[in-house]
């Protein structure tokens, strides 16, 4: 009988452990035991991801694909939609032969305009995703060096050759705004009359209803909001002195005093 059994059966045997210790024993036992259950399991399910379908990976790869190709599909988008323009246009029995040419060569005049840079921007964007890759490969830092010497080269090229047009093209817009700072004077000087006209008329009506406003509270007896005694009129502030001067007043007076 196994030690410790009391009279039941045998323990049931430990599970198998088909893993590989690691026999470092700097490696405490629960690191060690994670490191067990991780072995055999793929990346796949580590992160979630359905083996069969696949599907988040195929989204981010389909994110990243279009994040690249972002010039490129919005440019056939848009090269789509002229089509259907031309199409629809050229189908249409209403339409003048100068309406359907018009259309036509606007449709091939947008194209030619937008493919190249569409172009253009869609390798930018290529050379772009490898640029994390600079640090790994020198043949990938050289390009990118290389890309970066021809674009300086093409910026002064650039700037040797439109460096007249440039200027002259800066002269007019000078003198151009130097021609309209008259009329933008007039301009300023009107609305600022017009302001000021206005702000003095409030300013006036805003006094006029501060001057009605006091006499108001002047009418009723009320000055500032506070409640104060208005003032007897000069008559009958005589005739209440001539009282207090008689007689029996003053008696009055005397007795109130002892």
């Amino acid at each position: 009988m196994p030690p410790g059994g009391g009279g039941g059966g045998e323990a049931p045997p430990d599970p198998p452990n088909n893993s590989q210790p690691t026999g470092d024993p700097n490696v405490p036992e629960a690191a060690e035991a994670a490191l067990t259950d991780l072995q055999g399991t793929s990346v796949s399910d580590m992160l979630g991801v359905n083996p069969i379908t696949n599907v988040s990976k195929n989204r981010v790869r389909s994110r990243y694909k279009d994040q690249r190709n972002a010039p490129i599909n919005d440019a056939m988008s848009n090269i789509g939609k002229r089509g259907k323009n031309v199409a629809a246009t050229l189908a249409n029995p209403m339409a003048s032969p100068m309406e359907k040419a018009g259309t036509v060569l606007m449709a091939v005049w947008d194209t030619a305009k937008e493919l190249p840079a569409a172009i253009e921007a869609w390798g930018d964007n290529l050379k772009e995703s490898q640029r994390h890759l600079m640090a790994f490969n020198g043949e990938i830092a050289g390009a990118f060096l290389e890309s970066e010497r021809r674009g300086m080269i093409r910026s002064m090229e650039s700037g040797q050759n439109t460096s007249a047009s440039t200027s002259y093209m800066t002269d007019a817009l000078d003198e151009l705004k130097d021609s309209f700072r008259p009329l933008q004077d007039i301009g300023t000087n009107l609305y600022n009359n017009i302001a000021g006209f206005t702000m003095n008329i409030v300013t006036q009506a805003a006094e006029a209803m501060n001057y009605l406003g006091s006499i108001a509270a002047l009418l009723v007896g009320i000055e500032d909001n506070t409640e104060k005694e208005a003032p007897p009129a000069p008559f009958i502030q005589f005739m209440m002195d001539i009282e207090k001067r008689a007689p029996g007043n003053r008696v009055n007076a005397r007795a109130n005093r002892l």
